[in-house]
């Protein structure tokens, strides 16, 4: 990469290419950025083989932009983590999280964020240390015979997308307080002591 920044979206195709959403993230990168303008964005993705009509898409909505880089491989949990911590933003524009492990993982290592504002990574995400996106939400298409029809999850808005991208890249001061908020945020989450307290005493409150 140089000295360029590095953009970063990371997903299993076992976790479905609909709800983690990728192609909303090339989607804005495209639009943020002309190519070469400066930032790559790195989609690193796990299982494409078991998923090849999946991966197919996410390869084709990428094609012709020298920026945009798509790497399919099974690494160690260390790699994986050198990964998401020599990021300079990763992006989440999910239409569903349950947790957002990576989402928290990149927190931990100073990473900031740009992540849909909507799901289980509200947990721990606010405004005061990551770049949430704004969104409506939609009925759920392409679940992958595991999101039913019927339901609804989020539609990140683009516009917001872009805008967050733009300026993330564009304020270095900016995106290094943001990370330096997110690892303060994770530096006081509860440590694993304290959740075990707070179980039991939640538990002990059921009659």
């Amino acid at each position: 990469a140089d000295d360029r920044l590095v953009l970063g979206v990371t997903f299993d195709h076992f976790s479905v290419l609909e709800r983690k959403n990728p192609l909303a993230a090339i989607d804005a990168f495209n639009q943020a950025f002309s190519e070469d303008e400066g930032p790559l964005l790195v989609i690193k993705t796990l299982n494409a083989a078991a998923h090849p009509d999946a991966h197919a898409r996410l390869v084709d909505r990428a094609a012709g932009r020298r920026d945009i880089r798509i790497w399919d491989a099974h690494l160690s949990r260390s790699d994986q983590f050198a990964f998401l911590s020599h990021l300079d933003v990763l992006v989440s524009l999910h239409r569903g999280e349950g947790f957002g492990a990576h989402l928290a993982e990149a927190m931990w290592f100073g990473v900031p964020c740009v992540a849909t504002r909507y799901s289980g990574n509200l947990e721990f995400m606010d405004d005061t240390c990551a770049r949430l996106v704004s969104h409506s939400m939609i009925d759920v298409a392409d679940g992958g015979m595991i999101y039913p029809s019927g339901t609804q999850w989020a539609d990140p808005d683009h516009d917001d997308a872009v805008a967050a991208l733009r300026e993330l890249v564009g304020d270095d001061e900016r995106r290094q307080a943001l990370g330096a908020a997110a690892r303060s945020k994770m530096a006081a989450r509860p440590g694993e002591a304290e959740m075990v307290e707070t179980m039991r005493e939640l538990l002990g409150s059921v009659e």
